[in-house]
């Protein structure tokens, strides 16, 4: 599960991850906040949680885009909604699970 570690020729990351609680959201649709991180020399930046429990499908898509992130971790994800990210250059990692401090300090290393 962790073996994805991007880059990116600034040395910064802009990661979100689609949280239901402490944990990872098992699914996009179900996620009731997008944790937004900047992540630059193995620290992290900046922390944006975002409410998103009210909003649709579409809207989080946006959201997404709009903070600019480049990977996304979520539990699942539906077909159409990952091929619009990745369309728009969002790396999409499905299948993640746990606590969201564990899935931020791997991307800390």
């Amino acid at each position: 599960m962790f073996g994805f570690i991007p880059s990116s020729e600034s040395g910064f990351l802009k990661l979100a991850i689609l949280s239901f609680g402490p944990d990872v959201a098992p699914h996009f649709s179900a996620a009731r906040e997008i944790l937004f991180y900047v992540i630059h020399e193995g620290r992290v930046r900046l922390h944006v949680p975002l409410q998103v429990v009210e909003q649709s499908l579409q809207q989080k898509l946006e959201k997404v885009l709009a903070l600019g992130a480049q990977v996304l971790v979520c539990g699942a994800i539906e077909k159409r909604a990952r091929a619009f990210l990745e369309r728009r250059g969002v790396k999409v990692l499905s299948d993640w699970a746990g606590p969201v401090a564990d899935i931020v300090r791997h991307f800390l290393r």
